[in-house]
């Protein structure tokens, strides 16, 4: 699954519609591990944001956070589909990676849409090029404005 590293156990990616209709990742079977690495700017981080949902039953879903030195732990045991956010309100001073792991002792388990919120996020490669792209056609057209005036 896209980004994500298995530390053991299995996770996969699932078609159903468990979570806002789309493909989310999932534990298939209990006991595993994933995690994952995002780099950081200096600046603020206010909150990480996340869907759990059981394809069948309950689940315990534990994660953990770890921004340079900064920890934040806890676990979730549910029936149901559910949204979660953690606070970080942490302002970081250099350049760093955040690590997400998610531990589940349940089959069964899906995870999806796992944001983080704040001035620190790296944007994605792709917003790169978005941002490249309007910056060249904000050019030509000022080229082609500045011509048609001469």
């Amino acid at each position: 699954v896209d980004g994500w590293t298995v530390v053991d156990g299995k996770f996969g990616l699932t078609r159903e519609n468990v979570i806002a209709g789309n493909q989310s990742g999932f534990f298939p079977s209990a006991g595993g591990t994933i995690t994952k690495t995002v780099d950081l700017y200096p600046g603020s981080l206010d909150k990480l944001t996340f869907k759990v949902a059981p394809l069948d039953g309950s689940y315990n879903l534990g994660y953990t956070l770890k921004i340079g030195p900064i920890l934040r732990q806890g676990s979730i045991v549910a029936s149901g589909a559910a949204d979660y956010e953690v606070k970080i309100g942490e302002t970081l001073a250099t350049p760093t990676t955040f690590t997400i792991t998610f531990t589940s002792t349940a089959a069964g388990v899906a995870i999806d849409d796992v944001e983080l919120y704040g001035a620190a996020v790296v944007p994605e490669p792709h917003l790169y090029a978005l941002a490249a792209g309007l910056g060249l056609m904000a050019f030509a057209g000022y080229r082609r404005w500045r011509n048609a005036k001469a």
